[in-house]
């Protein structure tokens, strides 16, 4: 007997389906799947794009950190400067105003949320500023933290706008507050950075020392937080003198030591 093979067909919605028809349709699902799958980690793969800007004031520290990282991270971006408001007596009225990353689609605002963001952008051939090392990372987290709450707000604008209308304080008398919280911050810093085991409760606890710069011998998020205020106490035409750095050594090496970088040659404002 002749045997003859024949396929089973089944009817969905008057059409005619057969069994090697379902096998492609599963396979085009799962091939869809898998783009898709495909494009998600590609996107989270994808270098940093220009779309990136910076609205602030040239001089503000939390610009000048801000331009700092996305050049250490090697991040292009563009730079568009706030306008300052000015109040009925023709006083420059920046209160309200903060600076800000512009990054596809977000605003990013305060220092440490921006710092983030930039550092955990994926930039191809590009380190994080943040240590391998967990307990170096701790320390670089620590002194950048001890310099925006500990140093940054004394200098801000509004606290001199009160000190000046509120308290009455002359020129002299602000120039005064600004240095002593300058050198009793830059003293803090200098604390930690000549002891940093002091972090360690234990043996088994190795912070690495300073290096080139305050956190071994690569750029970190401490540098990014303080060499910024330090320029800041040697440049500031407001400060009636420089801030004298003899007493804090290590702040004044690594320092001098960032100036000869290109990222904070082009990050710090040119007065």
């Amino acid at each position: 007997l002749k045997y003859k093979k024949t396929l089973k067909t089944t009817s969905t919605h008057n059409q005619v389906v057969q069994p090697g028809s379902r096998v492609l349709t599963t396979m085009s699902l799962l091939l869809g799947q898998l783009n898709v799958i495909g494009r998600h980690f590609s996107a989270m793969a994808a270098p940093a794009v220009a779309s990136t800007i910076l609205h602030g004031f040239p001089t503000s520290s939390t610009s000048v950190l801000t331009r700092f990282a996305l050049h250490l991270r090697g991040i292009e971006f563009e730079e568009q400067t706030m306008e300052v408001k000015t109040r009925s007596d023709g006083m420059p009225d920046a209160v309200g105003q903060k600076p800000y990353l512009e990054a596809e689609g977000r605003r990013i605002e305060q220092p440490g949320a921006i710092f983030n963001y930039i550092n955990e952008l994926h930039v191809p051939g590009q380190k994080s500023l943040l240590p391998d090392d967990l307990s170096a990372r701790a320390m670089s987290r620590k002194l950048a933290t001890m310099a925006s709450t500990e140093i940054a707000p004394f200098g801000y604008y509004r606290v001199d706008r009160f000190l000046i209308e509120e308290l009455k304080v002359d020129k002299n008398g602000l120039d005064k507050w600004k240095t002593h919280w300058l050198e009793h911050g830059f003293s803090e810093l200098e604390k930690v950075l000549s002891d940093p085991q002091a972090m360690c409760l234990d043996n088994a606890c190795i912070v690495p020392k300073h290096g080139t710069y305050l956190v071994g011998d690569s750029p970190t998020m401490a540098d990014v937080f303080i060499q910024p205020l330090v320029h800041w106490s040697q440049t500031n035409p407001d400060l009636a003198q420089r801030v004298d750095l003899s007493p804090f050594p290590i702040l004044k090496k690594t320092y001098e030591n960032c100036l000869q970088l290109p990222a904070f040659q082009k990050a710090i404002p040119k007065l």
